[in-house]
């Protein structure tokens, strides 16, 4: 195989940054540096098992980002917009800081459009209101 080296790729104006029709592969190992950052305008692939590390610096993408696997998060998360997704699970506990209160189904910290179901005890710290049917069973006080 044959190979080009060279320092700098310039446009054909002589500044600025190239634009590679064909993609561009990095093997593995090969570190991509500069002031200006790596702009990507398509679709983009990492067909690695390490795929992408930054070091002192964010990962910012303008468009959606697609993930076929898990996304693995080692910090706090700070989500700007809506989470959704068909289904969700938590291993761990989930807190809400926010502290709007609740006056109705579609107000309050958290709002949760369907059923909700709880497998352990519910303590409320403050009031309970009730706007359909309460259904109770076992009351021992």
């Amino acid at each position: 195989m044959s190979e080009i080296r060279v320092n700098r790729i310039v446009n054909a104006e002589g500044s600025g940054a190239a634009a590679l029709p064909y993609g561009l592969s990095v093997s593995a190992g090969i570190a991509i540096t500069g002031a200006g950052g790596i702009n990507v305008g398509g679709p983009s692939t990492i067909a690695s098992s390490g795929g992408i590390t930054t070091t002192g610096g964010d990962l910012f993408a303008g468009d959606s980002i697609g993930v076929l696997k898990d996304i693995k998060i080692g910090a706090a998360a700070t989500i700007g917009g809506a989470l959704s997704g068909s289904t969700g699970t938590f291993s761990g506990a989930v807190n809400v800081d926010a502290t709007t209160d609740s006056t109705s189904s579609s107000t309050g910290a958290l709002i949760v459009d369907g059923g909700l179901g709880g497998a352990k005890n519910v303590y409320i710290g403050a009031g309970l209101s009730v706007a359909g049917t309460l259904t109770y069973e076992d009351v021992t006080s």
